[in-house]
């Protein structure tokens, strides 16, 4: 549980940082072109998303394996 936590952790901040670096790019690249980047802007939202929700459910899928050991180690003493 521990190991698929932290790579979904890293993929979402992966992708986070992914959606930053390509609208800095891109976004140079436009110049004043305001439909382009409110396109892209939404697509930077939307990776933003799914890097913040991949990030989330890796803290959780985290916390439950945490959950799991320290339940474990207190069967084990009883």
């Amino acid at each position: 549980m521990k190991v698929t936590g932290s790579i979904i952790v890293i993929m979402g901040v992966a992708v986070v940082f992914y959606s930053l670096i390509i609208f800095e790019v891109f976004d140079s690249k436009i110049g004043e072109a305001p439909l382009l980047k409110l396109d892209l802007l939404f697509k930077q939202m939307s990776l933003v998303v799914i890097g913040a929700t991949l990030f989330v459910s890796g803290i959780l899928i985290l916390l439950k394996g945490f959950d799991v050991e320290i339940n474990d180690i207190d069967e084990n003493k009883e």
